[in-house]
């Protein structure tokens, strides 16, 4: 008996051991880290201009965009303050800092004289922040004095918010999968990282390798809202070892490097006769320190390889694509649909459900859109405001403003009738928009009887414009070919507009990045891929320039067309093309006429429907460093008329040869007002009846003066 429960005691203890010795190998889940290295970024929001506060009760915010691709690790606000002199302990003043509507910090405010301006430095709690667009909010309540009637009115109560104060973000990149549905990360990243992504062509490139290159950079430009660089390059100049470059090769399968294939070995049995393929990977040429992808897109058919670039394109299909690889085949409809440009925009159109108003006083919200450069506004535009609003304001002194581009448009008086259903419709002057931008300002001034002198809460009154809002405009094409509505019209209506690009035979990688830059730019206004763009070295051409839109790049060594031009340009070559020849717009002198760039922008000589972006240079040096002004928008802006030149430091000279053209009087009538049209009508009426009157009254006399 004792044996047996002495055996049970050993049992235990070596069972209890065992459990111990198991334990030992047992770990608690640790939070996975699902960054992209151990290197940490940062970026800076920054607030550009001063923000002043007056009155008792102030406000300021701004929206800030944390990417899906990042981990963030801290968030510090950086508000530097301009403190008013008269503020001192003896009033209470505040600054309260919120995100996302959750307040998170305030603290007293006092003038100190030894700080000409003060700092207020605080982590933001990170489990306020969101992914996509996050609020920042700075909140001020401000005394000077023991009545609250002569704070709110008084000049000399005032705060400032200095420009260059920010948010600043420190992150860490997300690590992506390989699956093409994240496409365009991580090719293009909307954070400040440091990196860039190269686009991959073979050294024997074709026509179509170059126009898949073009697209793709004009598609990838318009989701690059951060300084991410991008480059198009020859294979051979491609870094073959430690290159943590992001990669995308464009090529026939039989293109396609040894290495790459060795990665993608299921490659070399697909047919793609027929089809192409799109595969994504680990690129075998970064290090493992700092992995990058490739993406491949490949087939044996030019039509396919098109109708890959196309699909990338395509973000409600891309985002589909939940693998490493996909088979692009004859079944793909990648075409994006086609939408017309809409004359009447809604808010809701714009992703606006509502507009809400909150607090005494002007309260001041508002939209922009652009419409397609191609076009213009025509005049008999208006705008309708459905709103509602409190019904305990002083209704003789709430009102509500309307501005267009900053212009005021008219206003109208908040009524207590109407508080919950209320409407103001005002037609758009002709003279408010001049561009292709256009930025509706609502300003709301909220009052409440009786409350002059009496401490208020802040956010009492209240005002809601709906989402069915909307602004209805006519537009018409533009006419004329100059550089302040370019990339029209190479680009009509967001879609590539039978472009085709003509090049030298043989171009550096440095020459196809400068191209590319120009295509991210031209991308911008870019929505659709069921546009036409071509490119073809000068050697292929075969008279397609007949029929296209054309921008012409090169020298006149390098590019003959640029030859055959010459009679048409404006700054004309000599004899030899050595050097330009001035017009009556400017005298050229010596060394100055072989050492610029000329840009001129005009009526097709092949097709007077057509437009044509001349390019040109006798220095190849000077002609690749001036496409920065096509391929920056900062220096884009700085071009215009319908000629520019660009001499070898890169200053900038611009001339207008052509006149602007008069819209024909049948487009005038067309976009008239609905009211114009019907006055116009019934004059039209009396006209014809006063000739009738005046016909019949001496046709009578003619013949009474016969009898």
């Amino acid at each position: 008996m004792k044996s047996s429960k002495l055996v049970k005691y050993v049992n235990v203890l070596i069972l209890s051991f065992i459990l111990v010795l198991s334990f030992n190998d047992i770990s608690w889940a640790e939070p996975k880290d699902y960054s992209l290295g151990n290197k940490t970024y940062s970026k800076s929001e920054i607030i550009n201009n001063d923000v002043v506060f007056k009155g008792i009760f102030s406000s300021y915010s701004f929206q800030f965009k944390v990417d899906k691709w990042i981990n963030v690790e801290k968030i510090t606000t950086n508000i530097n303050l301009d403190v008013n002199q008269l503020i001192s302990k003896a009033r209470e003043s505040y600054i309260t800092l919120s995100l996302n509507g959750v307040p998170f910090y305030s603290t007293p405010i006092v003038y100190d004289e030894s700080k000409k301006v003060q700092n207020i430095k605080v982590n933001i709690p990170l489990d306020n922040i969101k992914e996509g667009y996050n609020e920042f909010k700075v909140e001020g309540y401000c005394r000077i004095s023991d009545e609250p009637c002569a704070d709110d009115v008084n000049t000399a109560n005032w705060l400032v918010i200095k420009k260059n104060s920010s948010i600043d973000i420190n992150f860490k990149e997300k690590l992506s999968d390989n699956k093409i549905m994240y496409f365009p990360y991580p090719f293009i990243k909307s954070n400040n990282v440091s990196g860039d992504s190269k686009i991959v062509i073979p050294d024997d490139y074709s026509d179509n390798d170059l126009q898949k290159a073009f697209l793709l950079s004009s598609y990838l430009g318009r989701n690059n809202t951060s300084d991410y660089k991008l480059e198009i390059i020859k294979y051979s100049d491609l870094k073959k070892k430690d290159n943590n470059s992001n990669i995308i090769y464009l090529g026939n399968k039989s293109s396609i490097p040894r290495e790459i294939n060795d990665i993608f070995s299921d490659l070399k049995a697909l047919d793609l006769s027929n089809s192409a393929v799109i595969r994504l990977g680990n690129s075998p040429y970064s290090n493992n320190n700092s992995p990058s992808k490739l993406m491949v897109i490949t087939s044996d058919n030019e039509n396919y390889n098109l109708k890959a670039i196309n699909l990338l394109i395509n973000d409600k299909l891309i985002t589909q694509i939940d693998s490493d690889k996909f088979i692009v085949n004859n079944e793909i409809n990648e075409q994006i649909q086609v939408e017309e440009v809409k004359n009447t925009i809604t808010l809701k159109d714009m992703g606006i459900n509502e507009l809400q108003f909150k607090g005494l006083f002007r309260s001041e919200s508002g939209f922009s859109y652009f419409i397609p450069k191609n076009r213009i506004i025509a005049s008999g535009g208006k705008i309708k405001l459905n709103f509602r609003y409190s019904e305990n304001l002083d209704f003789d002194k709430s009102l509500l403003s309307i501005y267009i581009n900053n212009s005021p448009i008219g206003s109208k008086k908040l009524e207590k009738e109407n508080a919950l259903n209320d409407e103001l419709e005002l037609v758009i002057p002709s003279n408010s928009i001049t561009s292709n931008y256009i930025e509706v300002k609502i300003a709301f001034d909220l009052q409440l009887p009786n409350t002059y002198c009496e401490r208020r809460e802040e956010e009492m009154p209240w005002a809601v414009i709906s989402g069915d809002s909307y602004i209805n405009y006519q537009t018409q094409n533009v006419s004329g070919y100059f550089f302040d509505k370019y990339p029209a019209p190479f680009v009509m209506d967001n879609r590539f507009n039978e472009l085709l690009l003509s090049v030298p035979d043989n171009m550096s990688s440095k020459e196809l990045t400068a191209l590319g830059d120009i295509f991210e730019i031209i991308g911008m206004e870019v929505t659709n891929n069921t546009g036409s763009l071509e490119v073809s070295r000068y050697s292929n051409l075969n008279g397609r320039e007949k029929d296209k839109n054309l921008i012409i790049y090169g020298t006149p060594e390098s590019n003959n067309i640029v030859k055959d031009l010459n009679k048409n340009f404006w700054f004309k070559y000599n004899n030899d093309y050595s050097k330009f020849i001035g017009n009556e717009k400017l005298f050229l002198t010596d060394d100055f006429n072989s050492n610029i760039s000329i840009f001129q922008f005009d009526i097709s000589p092949y097709n007077n429907q057509r437009a044509i972006l001349s390019i040109t240079s006798p220095n190849e040096d000077i002609l690749i460093n001036s496409l920065s002004y096509l391929g920056n928008n900062e220096e884009l802006i700085k071009l215009t008329g319908d000629c520019a030149i660009v001499d070898k430091y890169g200053e900038i000279r611009t001339f207008k040869f052509k006149e602007d053209v008069e819209a024909p009087i049948y487009e005038k009538a067309k976009n008239l007002e609905n009211n114009s049209k019907i006055i116009i009508g019934i004059l039209g009426l009396i006209l014809i009846f006063l000739i009738l009157s005046i016909f019949m009254f001496y046709n009578k006399n003619k013949k009474s003066k016969i009898k």
